[in-house]
């Protein structure tokens, strides 16, 4: 069974060994290397990010298998940013990106706009949000932006 809810600081310590499996995973999908967005390996960010109540975990049967890095918009009521969503590299292809992004559209219900970015490199996400029911909203640079709202 599958569990969403913010994380605990029991769940940092997996959480960033998931982080950073997943975001040096994107080598296998246009990455020109190892890495990740910033801080993506970092322990001490994250536990900035669970104590300011921004890290969520994604639980099956009580195992950690993948997470995410939501915030809101003072200016923009009702805006929630998916700064980030992982899955650990050997749960990809499974339904688990999904089940987290239905998970964040229930958490935040109607009347809210759910916005990202990822690169355009990026094949596996570029191919992945559209699927989830976003649409491209612009380009700049490297970056693709994405919205949906519900």
């Amino acid at each position: 069974m599958t569990e969403f809810k913010l994380a605990v600081r029991a769940n940092v310590e997996d959480l960033v060994r998931i982080s950073k499996a997943a975001f040096e995973s994107d080598v296998q999908v246009g990455a020109d290397g190892p890495g990740g967005p910033p801080e993506y390996d970092s322990l001490e960010w994250h536990y900035q990010v669970q104590n300011e109540e921004h890290l969520y975990v994604l639980l099956e049967d009580g195992t950690v298998i993948g997470g995410a890095i939501l915030s809101g918009d003072q200016e923009e009521p009702g805006t929630v940013y998916v700064d980030r969503i992982f899955v650990a590299p050997q749960h990809h292809r499974k339904g688990y990106g999904i089940e987290l992004m239905k998970q964040i559209e229930a958490l935040y219900g109607e009347r809210h706009t759910l916005k990202l970015d990822t690169p355009a490199w990026n094949t596996r996400t570029n191919a992945f949000y559209p699927k989830c029911g976003f649409h491209e909203v612009r380009r700049e640079g490297e970056m693709i932006y994405f919205e949906k709202i519900l």
